[in-house]
C-alpha cells in the first residue's frame, strides 16, 4: 500500500459518520448538478420493500449499541464468506449519493442466531434484508438490527438458526455517500483545459475502507471471490480489478449503462477495488500476453508513457524470478490527483499522479528512479500481499516489507543500468536505522493492532524500510538463489490463502537447510524473531587485541540517547581484512546468539592491518572498531578510499558520525574521517555521509560556529562541483546524475559564489520567458527554484507562485510549493503559511503540510512556522479536520530546534 510511509489520507476525520444525527446531515443534502433518475438495484423480492433511490427519511438506520464493549474488535468466527455480488450506482454529478446492493454467500463453520458486518458511514434498508439458505431455501426472519459505532459492526438477529456446514445467502440494500475524504468509495475532482471541473470516483480500501462502501467481512483473512457491478453514465468509464464483460443500459435512465466485470480471483476485501472517471488510457501486452493498461486524464496520458513501458518489463521478471505467473487475468494502472500514494489492488493498481506519471520535459532523473520502483513496489504486491495475504495487519511486513525490497529488484530487472539495488543501503537501511534508535519512533515490527486506528498506525518507517532491511539480511545470510527459492516455496504453498512470519521463516529455514547454507541446529524463526517481535537493533563493538589477531566483539541496542537497555539479538558475523580482501562474501562466518553478549573472534591479522565487519552492510547494525582499527581505516580512505567497497565506505561515513551522534565517538574525528570525501567519486558513500552532516548543519545552525563548519563542508563538497559542473548532462549514466543533484543542491545551499550567482541568472532568464520549459533542466530545478527565491524578493516570489498556479504537472507543483518555502522575507513566508491553511486559497487542502514544512526546514522560517502553529493549531486542526495533525507539526519544527530555549518551548 501507500509508497513509503503510507502518505495516504487516512485520519479519523470528525466529519464521518458516528452515529444516526451525524448519518443524517451527511445524506439530506440537496442534489448539485441535476438530479439522477430513480433506479432499481435488483428485481424485486416477493414481500420486500425494494430501495429505488427516491428520497427517505432515515428510520431504518441501525440502533447503535448502548455502552458497547470494545475490547474485542474482530469479527465473530461463525461464518465464512465466499462470494461477494456488488452492485453501486455512485451519482457522481448528483448529489454524490451511492446506491448499492450486496449479495454475500457465506458458510457457517459454527451455529449463530445472526450476522455481524463490518459497515461504516452507511445506511442499509432493513426492510431489504434477505438472509437464506442455499440454495432455494426459506427466508430467516430478520428480528432486529443494531450498529456498534465504535467497533464498526452491524449485527442482524435472525429469528432461526445459521447451521454449521450449511450455506446461507444475505442480502440487502443501502446507501452510502462518495465524500472527499481519501478513504472508501470516495470522490475527487480535477480542473479540466476548458476551465470546467469533472468528477471522478475512486477507491482506497485498505486498511479498513470497504466497510464504507458495502457491508461486508472487512478483515484479511476473509477472502472471497467477487462480482462487481457498477452504474456509471454513458460518457464515463468504469474498472474494477478484473476485464468487463458486460454493459447493459439501465432500464428507465437514459445514458446510464451497469458494466459487469469478471469474477475475481479469492481475495480479501482491502484489495478491492473500482474506479468512475472519464480518464484516457493506453494499451500493451506483456510477454505472456497478458493486457497491460494506464490511464490518466486527457492532459497527462502522454506522461503515462514510462510505466506503460516499463511495467510489463517489471512483471515479466518478477514471473521469471518467482517461476510463478501473475494470477489475475489484466492489469490497469490508474493515476490521478486526490490519492495519495499508490495501491496494489489486485489488477487495478491505483496511483498518485506524481507516483506514475513521468514528464521527460519537467521531471528529473529521479523522479523517473521514484515511478519507476513505486510501479515495481506495487507489482511486487501482486505476489506479497495479493497472492499471500498477512493473516492479520500485525504481520503487515510481510506486505510491505517484502514489496519494498523487491521494488528495487523489479526496477534493476527495467532499467538495468541504473544499478539501482544498492541505493537500498541508503535509502532504507540507513534512513530507518536513524529512526529506530530513537525512543519515540522505534517500534518492533510486529506490533498489536486491533481497533481501526492502530491498524492504520502500523503502516510506517519501521515496516517499509526495515522490513526490507530485514529481508535483505535474510538474503545475505541464505545466499541469494536459497533466499528466492525458499520464498518460491513459500509463495507456491499459500498462495490464495493468509500467513504469519513463522510460515514464512519454515520455508526458509527448509531452504536452508536443503542447499546448506543454514546450519541444520538453526532456524529463521530462532534467528528473525529477535529481529521482529523486538524493537531496534544492536551496536557491534570490535575491540582487538594489541597484536591485533583476535577480538572480542559485543553487541549492545544503540541508542543516539544511549540508555543502557537489556535487549540482544541473534547476530551473523560477517568481516574482511586488509590482508586478505574480501567484499563478496556475505553470508556470515560466525554468530552471536541471543544470549552472548560478546565472543572472540581469532585468526585476524596485525595489527597493522584493518579489519572491517558487516561486508556491504548486509545486516541491520552498527560497527564500532577501536582507536587502532578506526586510525587504520581512516588511513585506507585518505590515501586510497578505493579500496574498500562502496557500500562499506557509506557504511563507515553512516555509523561514525551516528555513533558520534550518541556521545560514542567524537565529531572532531568524525571531520578528520570524512577528509577523504574530497577523493570520493559514487554517488552512495558521498549521500551516506551527507544525510549525516545534514543534521550537524541544522543543529549548527544560528551558532557562531556554523560560518565555520559551512566553509568545512564547502572544501570538501567543491572538488565533486568542480567535477560535475553547474550545468546538468543528460549523456552521463543515472549515478553521475544524481551526483551532479547532489553537488549543486549542497554548494548553492552553502552559499557557493559561482552556484548561486548562476542559479539566480538561470531563474532570471525563465522569468523573461516563463513559457519556455527548457531554459532550467528538471534535474536542477529544484535547486534553482529555492536558490533564486532565497536570494530574490516579492518579484521572484510572485513569480514562481504563478507558476505553481499555472503547472499542470503535480511534481513540478511540489517543486515549487517547496521552494517557496526558500524565501528568507519573514513576512513572505507568513503569508505563505496564511493561505496554505485558509479555505478556499489556491493552495489545495493536501499541500498545506508541504508548505508547513517546507517553511519550517527553512533557517529563517522555522520561527515564523512555530508561532503560526502555536497562534493557529485549533484552527489548524479544524482546517484539515485532524486533530492529530498537531503533533506531527510540532515534531516537523521541533526536528530543527538547537537552543535551551526552543527546547523550553
Amino acid at each position: 500500500m501507500d509508497y513509503h510511509f503510507k502518505s495516504c489520507v487516512f485520519a479519523v476525520l470528525s466529519l464521518l459518520v458516528v452515529g444516526a444525527t451525524i448519518v443524517q446531515g451527511v445524506f439530506d443534502r440537496p442534489y448539485i448538478g441535476s438530479p439522477k433518475a430513480p433506479i432499481n438495484l435488483m428485481t424485486p423480492t416477493p414481500g420486500k420493500e425494494i430501495y429505488t433511490g427516491k428520497s427517505r427519511s432515515f428510520k431504518d438506520l441501525p440502533k447503535e449499541i448502548p455502552n458497547a464493549p470494545v475490547t474485542e474488535w474482530r469479527l465473530p468466527t461463525a461464518l465464512q464468506p465466499t462470494h461477494y455480488a456488488v452492485t453501486l450506482q455512485p451519482l457522481l454529478n448528483g448529489n454524490f449519493s451511492i446506491l448499492g446492493h450486496v449479495d454475500i454467500e457465506v458458510d457457517a463453520v459454527e451455529d449463530t442466531t445472526n450476522v455481524t458486518l463490518n459497515l461504516y458511514a452507511i445506511n442499509v434498508f432493513e426492510q431489504s434484508i434477505s438472509v437464506h439458505r442455499t440454495p432455494g431455501g426459506n427466508d430467516i426472519a430478520v428480528t432486529s438490527t443494531s450498529f456498534d459505532a465504535v467497533k464498526q459492526f452491524y449485527v442482524i438477529q435472525l429469528a432461526g438458526t445459521l447451521s454449521q456446514g450449511q450455506s446461507y445467502m444475505i442480502s440487502m440494500d443501502f446507501e452510502g455517500f462518495l465524500d472527499n475524504n481519501y478513504y472508501g468509495f470516495y470522490r475527487g475532482s480535477y480542473v479540466d483545459t476548458d476551465g470546467s471541473t469533472k468528477y471522478f470516483a475512486i477507491t482506497q480500501f485498505e486498511s479498513v475502507g470497504a466497510r464504507r462502501a458495502f457491508p461486508c467481512f472487512d478483515e484479511p483473512l476473509l477472502k472471497a471471490t467477487f462480482d462487481i457491478t457498477l452504474g456509471r453514465e454513458d460518457t464515463m468509464t468504469s474498472l474494477s480489478n478484473t476485464p468487463s464483460i458486460s454493459v447493459t443500459p439501465i432500464s428507465g435512465q437514459a445514458g446510464w449503462s451497469w458494466e459487469s466485470f469478471q469474477t475475481t480471483v479469492v481475495m480479501p476485501t482491502y484489495l478491492l477495488a473500482f474506479t468512475v472517471s472519464d480518464y484516457l488510457s493506453n494499451f500493451t501486452t506483456t510477454s505472456s500476453g497478458l493486457p497491460f493498461g494506464v490511464w490518466a486524464r486527457s492532459e497527462r496520458i502522454s506522461d503515462a508513457q514510462y510505466s506503460l513501458d516499463k511495467g510489463p518489463d517489471v512483471i515479466d521478471f518478477f514471473e521469471s524470478y518467482f517461476q510463478i505467473p501473475y494470477a489475475e487475468s489484466k492489469m490497469d494502472m490508474f493515476s490521478t490527483l486526490e490519492f495519495g500514494g499508490a495501491m496494489e489492488n489486485w489488477g487495478l493498481i491505483i496511483y498518485s499522479e506524481r507516483t506514475m506519471l513521468w514528464d521527460p520535459d519537467t521531471d528529473t532523473l529521479q523522479d523517473k528512479q521514484y515511478v519507476l520502483r513505486v510501479v515495481a513496489h506495487e507489482l511486487a504486491h501482486q505476489w506479497f500481499g495479493n497472492l499471500v495475504t498477512m493473516g492479520w495487519w500485525s504481520h503487515i511486513w510481510l506486505n510491505e516489507g517484502f514489496a519494498a525490497f523487491m521494488e528495487y529488484y523489479g526496477a534493476d530487472g527495467a532499467e538495468p543500468s541504473w544499478n539501482i539495488i544498492d541505493n537500498m543501503v541508503v535509502e532504507d537501511v540507513q534512513y530507518v536505522m536513524e529512526r529506530d534508535s530513537v525512543p519515540s519512533t522505534s517500534y518492533p515490527i510486529i506490533q498489536d493492532a486491533e481497533t481501526p486506528d492502530e491498524v492504520d498506525s502500523v503502516f510506517g518507517s519501521i515496516t517499509y524500510s526495515k522490513g526490507a532491511s530485514l529481508n535483505r539480511m535474510q538474503q545475505a545470510i541464505l545466499t541469494q538463489s536459497t533466499f528466492v527459492s525458499g520464498l518460491t516455496s513459500y509463495l507456491t504453498m499459500y498462495q490464495f490463502t493468509n500467513t504469519f512470519q513463522d510460515n514464512l521463516f519454515e520455508h526458509l529455514t527448509n531452504a536452508g537447510h536443503a542447499d546448506g547454507t543454514l546450519s541444520t541446529d538453526m532456524t529463521m524463526k530462532q534467528i528473525m524473531d529477535t529481529w521482529t517481535l523486538q524493537a531496534g537493533y544492536p551496536l557491534i563493538t570490535v575491540n582487538r587485541s594489541t597484536d591485533g589477531t583476535t577480538a572480542t566483539v559485543s553487541q549492545k541496542r544503540f541508542w543516539t540517547n544511549n540508555p543502557d537497555t537489556p535487549e540482544t539479538w541473534w547476530v551473523p558475523i560477517s568481516y574482511t581484512a586488509h590482508d586478505a580482501m574480501d567484499f563478496n562474501t556475505l553470508q556470515p562466518s560466525m554468530w552471536m546468539a541471543d544470549t552472548d553478549l560478546e565472543i572472540t573472534v581469532s585468526n585476524l591479522p596485525s595489527e597493522t592491518h584493518w579489519v572491517i565487519f558487516n561486508i556491504q552492510e548486509s545486516y541491520f547494525y552498527r560497527v564500532n572498531y577501536d582507536t587502532n582499527n578506526w586510525d587504520l581505516l581512516f588511513d585506507q580512505l585518505n590515501t586510497d578510499p578505493f579500496v574498500i567497497h562502496p557500500l562499506n565506505r557509506a557504511q563507515i561515513n553512516d555509523d561514525y558520525l551516528d555513533i558520534s551522534r550518541a556521545g560514542l565517538l567524537s565529531y572532531s574525528d568524525a571531520f578528520r574521517l570524512l577528509r577523504y570525501l574530497r577523493k570520493e567519486t559514487e554517488f552512495i558513500p558521498w549521500a551516506a555521509a551527507l544525510n549525516n552532516l545534514d543534521y550537524l548543519d541544522t543543529m549548527l545552525s544560528r551558532t557562531e560556529e556554523h560560518k565555520t563548519f559551512k566553509n568545512y563542508l564547502l572544501n570538501l563538497i567543491l572538488p565533486l562541483y568542480d567535477s560535475m559542473g553547474f550545468l546538468a548532462r543528460d549523456d552521463i549514466e543515472a549515478e553521475e546524475q544524481k551526483k551532479h543533484i547532489l553537488a549543486l543542491a549542497w554548494a548553492c545551499d552553502l552559499g557557493h559564489e559561482e552556484c548561486v550567482k548562476n542559479s539566480v541568472n538561470v531563474f532570471s532568464l525563465w522569468m523573461k520567458s516563463p513559457n519556455n520549459n527548457r531554459i532550467i533542466h528538471p534535474n536542477m530545478k529544484k535547486t534553482v527554484y529555492c536558490t533564486a527565491i532565497a536570494e530574490g524578493g516579492e518579484a521572484e516570489w510572485d513569480f514562481a507562485f504563478s507558476q505553481y498556479l499555472q503547472a499542470a504537472r503535480e511534481s513540478e507543483k511540489d517543486r515549487l510549493l517547496e521552494a517557496l518555502g526558500c524565501s528568507k522575507n519573514k513576512d513572505i513566508l507568513h503569508r505563505y503559511l496564511s493561505m496554505a491553511f485558509t479555505k478556499g486559497s489556491s493552495i489545495k487542502k493536501s499541500d498545506s503540510m508541504l508548505v508547513f514544512t517546507s517553511v519550517a526546514k527553512n533557517v529563517v522560517g522555522k520561527d515564523v512556522a512555530w508561532n503560526f502553529l502555536m497562534r493557529n493549531g485549533r484552527s489548524i486542526a479544524k482546517y484539515l479536520r485532524n486533530s492529530k495533525v498537531l503533533g506531527k507539526m510540532v515534531r516537523i519544527v521541533a526536528e530543527t530546534f538547537n537552543t535551551e530555549y526552543e527546547k523550553s518551548q
